[in-house]
């Protein structure tokens, strides 16, 4: 059986949603919220600082990888209603 290990310590009321393995296994990403709205950061797969992907002053949230690649798919709401977008 494997080893459980704390990737994330929840600070300031931090929340993570929707965690997804990058391609290569190196990295975790998903949408993460203090208060209000939702960005998108990774952290490593053995844990360590998190960094921001997307910070916007409007929410992304859900994203996922398109299978073979690195393309990183998200859902935002910079139009006022959730969208879509690709970072290619």
């Amino acid at each position: 059986k494997g080893k459980l290990t704390q990737l994330t310590t929840l600070r300031d009321g931090r929340q993570f949603y929707h965690p997804r393995w990058s391609p290569d296994d190196s990295y975790l990403v998903f949408d993460t919220s203090t208060k209000f709205g939702r960005d998108i950061a990774k952290i490593p797969a053995d844990g360590g600082e998190l960094e921001f992907i997307l910070n916007e002053a409007y929410g992304e949230r859900d994203p996922v990888f398109r299978p073979g690649t690195d393309e990183l798919f998200y859902a935002s709401d910079k139009t006022g209603i959730l969208i879509f977008t690709a970072i290619i």
